[in-house]
Formats: structure tokens, C-alpha cells, sequence
């Protein structure tokens, strides 16, 4: 509206510049008669925010700066902290507040918006310690892991079981079919190693739901590494080379 009317100061009819900018001609007359005896205080949504604003400015600025203290000594404050402390102001102040504040126990609400982004805040924050914490074959030694694996089930030599799970995701815009599953889901396929202790040690999490389990092993790092993982046929065989020589006196000779 402010773009308008400052259109037709500029010399334009009010006709062509509501027709320009879409928007209704008696309503832009009246603002601009508004504005030329200065009753228009502001513009957009200010006006609706100054009706429903509940700390005066001064208020706000103290609750901005005690949260600001408090995150400086408890390394930071989650938004749901700052919406309760917001609540218990208005409460010990005897300040007038929206019904569902008290419905809700906190200030406000966390929007849509506030979740997507803490949730990528966080998932960013996790993917930088990711080659940390996640090292295969584990934090373990490689001895250790295989003992785990041998108390489970007596099989020899597993240093970790792998398998591949699908990760449902909104259709992408972009090679859509791509991820879409066998079961015609869209999705990501996971490649996940774990160890005895169902503690992760590998991941591998870029492939599209059509793409097969044993693509995603040829193409990973463990697969380039494949002289240090026997292939499971191989071990499957050692394994009943093993058993038959343990138990080959015992066996009836027809």
C-alpha cells in the first residue's frame, strides 16, 4: 500500500496505479487521505503485533537480557526454557496473558517453522561429530568385538552386521522416481553396520530407495576395504571346514 500511494504522489491516477498493483481503488483513496493528514502510524502487520503484545518494550528488553545471562552460564536455553520463563514473568508481574498460555504452560508456541530449523541445527551439529563417534569397526579392539559377536551365537570372526533400511521422505521435485522403493514408497536407503552391542559403527546414507542393498556395499568405503571383510560365503565356509575337522573323529563311518 505504502508502494501505491507513493506511485500516485509520483503523478499517477489512482485508477491505473490500483490496477497495477492489485489492490482495491476506494481503499487506496482512503489511505491516501489517511496518510496526508498523518493518521497512518504504520504499515503491515506492526499494528496487529502492538494489539496483541503482551511485555511492554521495557519488559521485553529485561527478559532478553536475563535469558541472555542465564544461556551465558548454562550454555544456552532451549526455546521451550525461554517460552516458560516468559510465562513465569507475566505470572509473578500479574500480567494479563493469552488463555492458551496458560494451557499450554509457556509463552507462545513453537511454529513449524522454529522446528524445521532447530531440527537442521541439530542434525548439522550431529553430521560434524559424526567420524567421531561413529568408526568402524568401533571404539573397541577388533579382538573384542569378535569375542562379543562369539558369545552371541558361537559363529567366528564377525566384526558387524549390516543390513540396509528404507527412511521414508517426502516425493523429491527433482529425479522422483529414483525413490521410490519396492514397496512404491519414496524413501532413502540406509546401509547400517552395527556391533555386538548394537552400537553403531558405520553409515552410509546418500542412496535413493530404488538402489539395491548390494550396490550400496560395492560402493561404499567397506566394500574398497573388502581384504579386510572376508565375504560371508567365505566365512561360512571356514566356519563348517572348522567344524567338520573338530568333529571328524566322532562321525559314524559307514
Amino acid at each position: 500500500m505504502e508502494r501505491a500511494a507513493a506511485d500516485v504522489k509520483g503523478g499517477k491516477s489512482i485508477r491505473s496505479v490500483a490496477k497495477d498493483r492489485n489492490v482495491d481503488r476506494s481503499t487506496l483513496r482512503r489511505y491516501i487521505k489517511k496518510k496526508e493528514v498523518k493518521e497512518v502510524k504504520s504499515v503491515g502487520y506492526s499494528g496487529t503485533a502492538e494489539a496483541k503484545r503482551v511485555f511492554t518494550k521495557e519488559v521485553e528488553k529485561d527478559l532478553a537480557d536475563h535469558i541472555k545471562k542465564l544461556a551465558e552460564q548454562f550454555h544456552g536455553l532451549t526455546p521451550k526454557k525461554c517460552c516458560e520463563l516468559a510465562l513465569e514473568l507475566a505470572e509473578r508481574n500479574n500480567i494479563p496473558v493469552p488463555n492458551n498460555w496458560n494451557e499450554k504452560g509457556l509463552a507462545g508456541h513453537l511454529s513449524k517453522a522454529t522446528v524445521c530449523r532447530t531440527v537442521r541445527k541439530v542434525c548439522l551439529a550431529l553430521k560434524r561429530l559424526l567420524n567421531t563417534f561413529i568408526v568402524f569397526p568401533g571404539h573397541k579392539p577388533v579382538r573384542v568385538v569378535k569375542e562379543e559377536f562369539h558369545r552371541i551365537a558361537g559363529f567366528p570372526s564377525v566384526i558387524g552386521c549390516i543390513d540396509g533400511t528404507q527412511i521414508p521422505i517426502t516425493a523429491p521435485s527433482h529425479n522422483e522416481a529414483d525413490y521410490v522403493n519396492r514397496k512404491s514408497i519414496h524413501s532413502i536407503n540406509v546401509q547400517i553396520i552395527c556391533d555386538a552391542a548394537y552400537i553403531i559403527s558405520n553409515v552410509e546414507a546418500k542412496w535413493p530407495g530404488s538402489v539395491h542393498d548390494s550396490r550400496m556395499y560395492r560402493e561404499s568405503n567397506q566394500s574398497s576395504q573388502r581384504h579386510h571383510i572376508p565375504h560371508p560365503l567365505q566365512r561360512l565356509r571356514q566356519y563348517h571346514h572348522h567344524y567338520h575337522h573338530q568333529h571328524s573323529s566322532s562321525q559314524i563311518k559307514t
